[in-house]
């Protein structure tokens, strides 16, 4: 599930790259496309979860790694891959109008959002509470996500 998860972090950087080739292109930060700036938020917000726990830390993993202990709740691979894939889900559909690369492209974060949960589960590094609220947690930034995407359209 760690090389699952840059693949997933290589689709954040994809959008990353659109939003910076528009700012290059148009000149100005107000000419990026709204959608990929409420993208942007939404992964800062999600490295600001991230960082807060790791430190707030709620519970720790059932096994040592490395010979430490260390914070699991919730599961940062749960969430991230949830949150960089479904927001992927989500914004292919305002972005691109060739629906059959958005539909390649929406399969393949299904694909990594299914391997990358099931792997945690089985992994066995995770109580299946971290893995739940990983998946709470991303639900609601998902639905928040996308509640704003309809409400700037």
């Amino acid at each position: 599930t760690q090389i699952l998860g840059y693949l997933a972090l290589l689709i954040a950087f994809n959008y990353a790259l659109i939003g910076i080739l528009q700012l290059y292109k148009r000149r100005s930060l107000f000419k990026v496309d709204k959608e990929i700036m409420i993208l942007g938020a939404l992964y800062i917000i999600v490295i600001i979860l991230y960082a807060f726990f790791e430190k707030v830390i709620i519970n720790y993993r059932p096994t040592l790694i490395d010979g430490v202990l260390e914070a699991s709740y919730p599961s940062s691979h749960t969430l991230l891959a949830l949150c960089i894939c479904g927001s992927s889900i989500i914004i292919n559909n305002y972005l691109f109008k060739n629906k059959k690369s958005s539909k390649y492209g929406n399969i393949i974060s299904i694909i990594l959002i299914t391997s990358i949960l099931f792997g945690r589960i089985i992994s066995g590094v995770h109580w299946i509470s971290d893995i739940f609220g990983g998946l709470l947690i991303s639900m609601a930034l998902l639905k928040s996500f996308k509640t704003v995407l309809i409400r700037v359209q």
